[in-house]
């Protein structure tokens, strides 16, 4: 059995998804009235995306401890993509961080 370099690369007796795409299209404006997500839930949807890759990347790394773990490759992916995730979480909150800071020196 071949395996395509496109497919997604799986351990048989690990039950772990990887997946955090989300098929709902998203807008900003008006989400109540068109069914969207709301601003609010965007931002909710990705610090949960964000918390979960953390804990999938711990769960992998628990796994290669234990010596249960067959694929090393999945844990370096989990472990880069919590990394990145992190990287951009933190960059998000320092972005509002210094948006709220703007928006209180304004002078009315």
């Amino acid at each position: 059995m071949m395996n395509s370099p496109f497919a997604p690369i799986s351990a048989p007796n690990m039950k772990l998804d990887l997946s955090t795409v989300n098929s709902k299209p998203m807008t900003l404006d008006k989400a109540d009235e068109k069914g969207g997500e709301s601003f609010q839930n965007v931002f909710a949807s990705f610090f949960d995306n964000a918390n979960d890759s953390q804990w999938k990347a711990g769960d992998y790394t628990k796994t290669l401890a234990t010596g249960t773990l067959s694929n090393t490759h999945e844990m370096t992916i989990a472990g880069a993509k919590a990394e990145v995730m992190l990287h951009l979480t933190t960059q998000i909150a320092s972005k509002l961080s210094s948006a709220t800071t703007t928006l209180f020196q304004m002078q009315i």
